[in-house]
């Protein structure tokens, strides 16, 4: 009887590391509602990642630049994420249109989860697919809230 024990000890001991671990490599994605709920506290922006099911460079998006380590950490530990499929709802077609999408994937951010945050290289709006070391430096200019003080453009030069 006591290796049955040990066995089973085992499996949920193995069960409970591979659960830990998940959490850390998936993006913590919530609703819009929860997150303009949350946000309001002010220690994290929001970022509304805009997609379809059909679009091919969404799913690259997702199979690539959302499995990256590095972008998942900042991602959770920064930012509350969205994601919004317009061709599915009208709440997620109204957030498109005021956060100007014309094609998708686009990424938004926002400091309250209503508006395209404005920085001082205009609005926080990115078309197209990002692969995961482009966004991660759009994401550390953002969450850093450098967007206050310097241009995208003077970030990345400090960077090099």
């Amino acid at each position: 009887m006591k290796p049955v024990k040990t066995i089973i000890l085992a499996l949920a001991l193995c069960l409970a590391m591979a659960s830990t671990g998940l959490s850390a490599s998936t993006i913590n994605w919530t609703t819009l509602e929860a997150a303009q709920d949350s946000v309001k506290n002010g220690d994290k922006l929001v970022y509304l990642h805009f997609y379809t099911d059909w679009c091919g460079y969404c799913k690259k998006m997702d199979a690539s630049t959302f499995k990256d380590p590095k972008v998942v950490k900042y991602l959770n530990d920064n930012f509350l994420s969205v994601r919004l499929n317009p061709e599915k709802s009208d709440a997620a077609k109204k957030m498109a249109s005021k956060f100007y999408v014309r094609g998708f994937p686009a990424n938004g951010f926002s400091n309250d989860g209503l508006a395209p945050l404005s920085t001082n290289s205009g609005l926080a709006i990115s078309p197209g697919f990002m692969p995961p070391e482009q966004f991660m430096v759009m994401l550390e200019y953002l969450g850093s809230k450098s967007y206050d003080k310097i241009t995208l453009k003077d970030f990345m030069s400090q960077r090099k």
